[in-house]
């Protein structure tokens, strides 16, 4: 007997699925059906369900209502080639009683005729059930016999509750000679915890037999694909402005939970839980004559000369006092997030530059903090350092008045002086 039970444990990843044997039976070294049963109401008084490799007919007598009757049984088909053990391998048949009791153990049965034999039906079912779980594409491949005729014939059941109740899943085998292989498929096998088959053969009142009985043998089940399962998974990801979906159907904007559904290995549906975080990065600036300011705070900054699309060099800030005219773009980076501004033009340098002549004087410069400053006129005074922040921010009288910058770092302060409606700008440089 050669049988296989095949337990198959589904993982979210799985690739390659080829045809896998769930259970076999050629009856060689064994017997993995139940003969004879009870179920469906049947009986074995006039013939039996055996297993054995006899395939020689012979001549017997029968007694019916006292009287002595002659028969004679024709050999079974040997098997072709397809069958394994084939020409003459164990089979499962039907065998009428009275030719067992003349020693003729071959495939044949006594028909039913109403008068000494009557109607009756024989079973034999698989003894243990076998599992599907996680398969599809179930194939019951068998080869078979049986001569019978509209009133003797054979058929196959299934049961998917341990053979409480049996669906019948094809009939009238019959007016078949010769060894016929079959392959059945029904999508009600597919992904059962419990599934037995089994087989039955049908004696109705006819005049005559026409054997061999049904004969079994070579019974394969096997599957071709996995079962479809929907599968899970959860994943968290960060995107700039917008995020396209696993499945390429949606484009989502604004941080939320979202889910998608794509194919997994298997064929089947993958359901995705995307935690989603959506960055922005505002890449707008403001412009104050010649002082470009970066709108987005606490981001990283580079400033870039829009007519040869070079950075200006030095220049990391969030402010940007451009020292010629010309069109400047700020580069932001925010966390993962690059944008980049519109250009802006800055067409006053050589004006203010004249205007900050008669306005202001700075000496020393560079110094190291402690510096002059001298005012053509009152004046608002701002010093704003290379982030842009403001660390003076104060109005004074025409005149010289003393700053003091040795509390701050070393490096490059925008002074901004707006007196009598005129902005003049000025680098102080502190070392």
């Amino acid at each position: 007997m050669k049988k296989t039970l095949l337990l198959l444990a589904l993982s979210v990843v799985l690739s390659g699925f080829s045809q896998t044997t769930v259970y076999s039976e050629d009856f060689e070294t064994g017997n993995s059906f139940t003969m004879n049963s009870s179920d469906l109401g049947a009986a074995y008084t006039n013939s039996t369900w055996l297993v054995n490799n006899s395939y020689t007919g012979g001549s017997g007598t029968l007694v019916c209502v006292g009287f002595p009757f002659s028969f004679t049984i024709g050999n079974t088909p040997t098997q072709p080639a397809g069958i394994s053990g084939s020409p003459s391998s164990n089979y499962m048949h039907i065998t009428a009683q009275d030719a067992i009791s003349n020693g003729i153990t071959n495939a044949s049965y006594v028909s039913a005729d109403g008068i000494c034999f009557f109607d009756e039906t024989n079973f034999t079912k698989m003894t243990a059930p076998i599992s599907t779980t996680g398969l599809a594409g179930i194939a019951f491949d068998f080869w078979y016999l049986c001569g019978g005729s509209a009133d003797a014939f054979g058929e196959v059941y299934y049961s998917l509750d341990g053979g409480s109740t049996w669906t019948l899943k094809q009939s009238t085998f019959n007016n078949t000679t010769a060894w016929t292989q079959l392959s059945l498929t029904d999508a009600a096998w597919d992904n059962q915890a419990s599934i037995l088959f089994g087989f039955r053969f049908v004696n109705n009142t006819a005049s005559t037999a026409a054997d061999p009985g049904f004969s079994v043998d070579q019974i394969l089940i096997t599957s071709n694909s996995v079962a479809c399962a929907e599968t899970t998974s959860s994943i968290t990801e960060t995107a700039c402005d917008s995020y396209t979906s696993p499945s390429g159907n949606y484009t989502w904007t604004s941080t939320n939970t979202y889910m998608d559904t794509i194919p997994n290995a298997a064929g089947c549906d993958s359901v995705i839980t995307i935690d989603l975080t959506i960055n922005t990065v505002d890449p707008s600036i403001s412009q104050a004559g010649v002082v470009l300011t970066a709108n987005e705070s606490g981001a990283t900054y580079a400033w870039l000369n829009c007519s040869d699309m070079t950075l200006v060099s030095g220049e990391t800030g969030q402010s940007f006092t451009a020292t010629a005219n010309g069109d400047y773009a700020a580069i932001v980076t925010a966390g993962n997030c690059v944008d980049t501004s519109a250009c802006a033009t800055v067409n006053t340098v050589g004006i203010e530059e004249n205007q900050s002549t008669n306005l202001i004087s700075i000496y020393p410069n560079p110094n190291n903090g402690l510096f002059n400053l001298e005012l053509g006129n009152d004046a608002q005074v701002q010093i704003i350092d290379l982030t842009g922040k403001s660390i003076l921010n104060q109005n004074y009288a025409v005149g010289n008045h003393k700053i003091d910058l040795s509390s701050y770092s070393d490096g490059v302060y925008l002074l901004k002086v707006l007196g009598d409606g005129v902005i003049s700008n000025a680098k102080i440089v502190k070392k």
